[in-house]
């Protein structure tokens, strides 16, 4: 089945949905693509993999090859849905250490958001508005 791929913005983010395979050949080239043409309109992208039914090894080469070029601009790429068979490729290969992947959209989305109170001079001029969604503390009780 061909790479089939759907794109939504939602935010300063872009949702991928992929659906097919991701291989050698077209499939691949219709990804990158995509990728290549939204780093230039904001480099945060999830890419949701629920319904890819089969990556190759140059599929995985090109999930590098595509967080190493966002990674350039200082953008980011999570992926989300991924079955238990893409989840294990993920981490038979080690890439498991380089993406993030989360179990739905929603989570893989939220987790863009920085956590920070202070305004980053080095952050690029097109960089989504820094905002704070977690607050974590500890309590300690004496006896």
């Amino acid at each position: 089945m061909p790479l089939a791929i759907d794109s939504r913005r939602v935010g300063e983010i872009t949702v991928l949905t992929c659906v097919g395979r991701i291989v050698e050949g077209d499939e691949s080239a219709t990804l990158q693509r995509h990728v290549d043409a939204l780093t230039a309109e904001g480099p945060y992208i999830v890419l949701h993999l629920g319904g890819v039914e089969f990556i190759d090894s140059s599929g995985l080469g090109l999930l590098v090859r595509c967080l190493i070029r966002l990674e350039s601009v200082h953008g980011i790429i999570r992926i989300c849905c991924a079955s238990p068979k893409m989840q294990e490729a993920f981490r038979v290969t080690g890439l498991n250490t380089l993406f993030k992947v989360y179990d739905s959209e929603k989570d893989g989305r939220a987790r863009f958001t920085p956590h920070t109170s202070f305004e980053d001079p080095t952050s690029p001029p097109n960089a989504p508005p820094r905002q704070s969604i977690e607050v974590r503390a500890l309590a300690f009780f004496a006896p």
